[in-house]
């Protein structure tokens, strides 16, 4: 019987430490706003709970790509999901493998194809 991991809701042992960038004045003043009408919340606590908020409502569509390229390289969406959470270079490196080999292996199959490999993330 196949059975698959179940997700974890629990924190890692040390979560990744998340940098980003300031934002433009009018989102700024947009979270400045949330965050003083939700319980006096500080812009920093309000700003992680709109990021979390945005990727649970989201994880239905970033799973589908999940599962996508999981089945494409041959192993399973919480592989990839691990994959590409600890080592991106060599879940982006899996990826772009498969996909030159399925364009040689179609260059193949067709003389008078000369369609240009375009690079899978853009």
């Amino acid at each position: 019987m196949n059975k698959e991991p179940a997700l974890s809701n629990s924190m890692p042992q040390e979560a990744k430490r998340l940098y980003l960038k300031p934002l433009a004045p009018y989102e700024n003043q947009l979270l400045n706003a949330l965050a003083f009408f939700h319980a006096k919340r500080r812009p920093t606590v309000q700003a992680h709970h709109c990021l979390s908020t945005y990727l649970r409502n989201s994880e239905r569509e970033i799973m589908a790509e999940i599962r996508y390229y999981a089945n494409l390289v041959g192993i399973t969406e919480f592989e990839m999901l691990q994959m590409v959470d600890d080592e991106p270079d060599k879940a982006e490196s899996l990826i772009q493998q498969v996909l030159n080999a399925k364009h040689q292996s179609s260059s193949l199959n067709t003389d008078d194809d000369e369609t240009d490999t375009e690079d899978w993330a853009e």
